[in-house]
């Protein structure tokens, strides 16, 4: 525009001199033509000025004579900063050599106009992409006079090209650091896109990929091996297969097939396609079926019992081995958990080790605890187990060995049994009715409260001995420990001492309740029969020393030593009674 109307000026100029030329003859045309020049200049300077683009009139040396609004708002400065600037103040310093050297092919009249894309400087230093067109204006001699310069804004379509490049780089990037093939074929089976992948598979890289027909890039047997699948692909179905191929190397892969339709209206466009390597994953997955074959083998024939259980406690796999021990079947005990054949009385412990297992505070444990078995009888094992993990270190199931130990529990049991029990009577023996006595009187001397001790004494027993005969001896004590048995409540603690003598603790008893306790369990030994042989029933009596508590007895032994003493005073003063002992020592 600014060179239609810088050639326009040239011409009307002309004009006016010709027709001052003719001034002398005709001075009428003159001042018409001066009128119209005014006029003509007046319209010039109005569309410069509101002109939709920027535009600029410079100088051959590149100083900026004049520029309209538009110019200036393009870079932000007032008309008249730049009106006694130059180019070098404005032009991106990056782009400022190639203006030069198409300013001076313009001037050298090697070209009319040049137009390209340009970077100019703002007022505050920022960065303005322009569309930039540079004429020359000449005389009509075909002098060069100046230069006009129109510029328009693109910066903004400038930064959404930068935007797509970066995005399209990025895009790139992504696609050749993914361990596939990744490429896209329209409804010709020419390629439009491919990775980086395919050169090292098929030869090809993604420039040379670009319109070659599919059956070029994959050979002509692959090409009719898939061609089922393209067919399919192309009616719109998705297609995921695997094959078995030697690639251009040499090298044999097993590979996973993607073919995945791109619709739009309706129709399919083409497709993409993606083939990934998973010759690692079969080899890890034949690997794998070796390992639990082998695994199975191993579960199937150990003589000790084996099960696979999940983390939220499911059996998963057991051997028959276990199957014996708990006495479920297979399907029987998939559709259970542990703790569904767990004791009762064990759960919670085990729970809580299971637990520190899963939470990785411990690798491993080892313990001893009780199943139920399917008939309710209690099965002992020692049970060892261990966390399993995966690839990435995350457990997902517990492996347990379970040995039957019910045998030697029990052995444990009687060898206890027989430490702590008198063999005759079933009782506490002396050292475990002591041991029971002093963890007793320790909790009422630390914490307070009442406690009571009997010492009782079986009347005339030798005599029974002697005329009866030990074995109705034995009848008596088993007879009396029975009583003691009956008569007694469950926290009360009954030991023999020693051949007919017998201690009793009561927890939580003063003398006046103890009294009348042993009071009762007297008046019953004294009431029971005891069967013979040869002499028909026989009876017996006892007599009891009681003892209670004080601060004074600081240990067992003296409080048991003023039962003694009440005993001793009950079999004085006639036998067949209860006596107590004093307060004190």
């Amino acid at each position: 525009m600014l060179i239609l109307i810088s050639a326009i000026a040239l011409l009307t100029g002309f004009l006016l001199g010709r027709a001052r030329a003719m001034g002398r003859e005709n001075a009428s045309v003159r001042n018409q033509m001066e009128l119209w020049q005014r006029s003509f200049e007046k319209r010039f300077y109005s569309i410069l000025e509101y002109a939709s683009i920027g535009m600029a009139s410079v100088t051959l040396g590149g100083r900026i004579i004049e520029v309209n609004h538009q110019f200036s708002a393009i870079l932000d400065y007032l008309k008249e900063e730049l009106e006694s600037a130059s180019l070098e103040d404005i032009c991106h310093p990056d782009d400022l050599a190639l203006n030069l050297f198409n300013i001076d092919r313009l001037i050298k009249r090697f070209t009319d106009a040049c137009q390209l894309e340009s970077r100019y400087l703002t007022k505050d230093g920022r960065t303005v992409w322009v569309l930039q067109t540079i004429s020359l204006l000449v005389s009509d001699q075909g002098t060069p006079l100046h230069l006009i310069i129109q510029i328009q804004d693109i910066t903004e379509r400038k930064q959404h090209e930068h935007a797509l490049r970066e995005n399209e780089y990025r895009l790139r990037t992504m696609l050749d650091s993914v361990p596939a093939r990744i490429s896209y074929w329209n409804r010709e089976l020419r390629n439009e896109f491919a990775n980086s992948g395919y050169e090292e598979w098929f030869g090809f890289t993604p420039e040379q990929m670009l319109g070659r027909h599919f059956r070029e890039v994959i050979g002509e047997e692959r090409y009719q091996a898939n061609l089922s699948h393209i067919e399919a692909v192309l009616r719109g179905e998705p297609q995921l297969f695997e094959r078995e191929f030697t690639d251009m190397r040499g090298i044999s892969h097993y590979a996973q097939i993607t073919y995945q339709p791109d619709i739009s209206g309706g129709q399919v466009r083409g497709f993409f396609a993606q083939v990934t390597d998973i010759t690692q994953r079969r080899q890890s997955e034949q690997e794998l079926r070796k390992s639990e074959q082998l695994f199975r083998n191993v579960l199937e024939n150990a003589p000790i019992g084996m099960a696979l259980v999940a983390l939220d406690n499911h059996f998963k796999q057991v051997n028959q081995a276990f199957c014996r021990i708990s006495g479920y079947t297979w399907e029987e005990l998939m559709s259970l958990t542990t703790s569904d054949i767990t004791h009762p009385d064990d759960n919670q412990s085990y729970q809580a080790i299971v637990q520190r297992l899963k939470d990785g505070e411990i690798d491993a444990y080892e313990i001893e605890k009780r199943y139920l078995h399917k008939d309710g009888t209690i099965v002992w094992v020692q049970l060892t187990a261990s966390l399993l993990r995966n690839e990435s270190g995350k457990p997902y199931q517990i492996i347990k060995q379970v040995q039957d130990i019910t045998e030697r529990k029990q052995l444990e049991f009687d060898l206890e049994r027989q430490a702590h029990t008198d063999y005759l009577t079933g009782l506490a023996n002396r050292r475990h009715f002591l041991e029971l006595a002093e963890h007793e009187l320790a909790h009422v001397r630390r914490y307070g409260g009442d406690l009571a001790v009997a010492m009782l004494d079986l009347d005339h027993f030798k005599n029974i001995n002697d005329t009866y005969g030990h074995q109705v001896g034995d009848i008596v004590l088993k007879t009396l420990a029975a009583l003691c048995h009956q008569m007694l409540r469950n926290v009360d603690v009954i030991g023999r001492i020693g051949g007919e003598e017998f201690a009793i603790l009561f927890p939580e008893t003063d003398m006046q309740e103890a009294h009348e306790i042993v009071e009762r369990l007297r008046i019953a030994i004294a009431r029971k029969d005891v069967p013979t042989a040869e002499n028909g029933a026989i009876r017996f009596t006892a007599s009891i020393g009681i003892a209670a508590y004080t601060p004074s007895d600081t240990g067992i032994d003296i409080l048991m030593s003023r039962a003694d003493k009440a005993l001793y005073d009950a079999k004085m003063t006639g036998r067949n009674r209860v006596a107590q002992a004093e307060s004190g020592p």
